[in-house]
């Protein structure tokens, strides 16, 4: 059987392939990329070479789509350690400051849970004085500390979130000089 497919990938014309980032959706922990290319096939047996994908895909999350009439055979990974020219340190100091920007979108979404559980908890606390009602005197205490807490949480929110989305944002272009 392994000589079967030894022989097989000897006999099949190598093509390689360039892909180009078509989507990137990042998370906690990682990222998921959607890469696309386009390429004219001859009839026979083709073995698909994509090259310039990232070091730090996990290989049992690669899939492959194909329009037309063809059969794939197999997907398999593999790293080319010989040709591989980048410069390791920074390679490192771009994953070091990835991992950085991960910890402050942690952060940020931590900041961003308070804030909704202190928004809703003050929603939830409208009504004030319950069945017995609350005094003019007691409501001109409350209602200024109410305003001004709903308007100081809605806009700590908006900044927050603005700034979870420029970490989003860098991480995906280090993870694009990663690649």
């Amino acid at each position: 059987m392994l000589a079967f497919l030894s022989s097989y990938a000897l006999d099949a014309k190598e093509i390689e392939v360039k892909s180009n980032i078509q989507e990137v959706t990042v998370f906690v922990e990682n990222a998921q990329v959607f890469r696309k290319a386009s390429k004219e096939l001859p009839a026979g047996d083709i073995l698909l070479k994509w090259t310039g994908l990232s070091k730090t895909i996990e290989a049992k999350t690669l899939n492959f789509r194909a329009r037309g009439a063809i059969s794939v055979k197999s997907v398999n990974h593999f790293q080319n350690y010989l040709s591989d020219k980048t410069n390791p340190q920074e390679e490192a100091a771009l994953l070091k400051k990835r991992h950085a920007l991960q910890q402050q979108m942690r952060e940020e979404e931590v900041h961003l849970k308070v804030i909704k559980e202190e928004l809703d908890f003050l929603r939830a606390n409208r009504q004030m004085g319950g069945s017995q009602g609350i005094t003019a005197e007691g409501f001109s205490t409350v209602a200024p500390y109410y305003s001004e807490r709903m308007k100081s949480l809605i806009f700590e929110e908006e900044s927050r979130s603005k700034k979870y989305e420029q970490f989003k944002k860098e991480s995906k272009l280090l993870l694009k000089q990663l690649d």
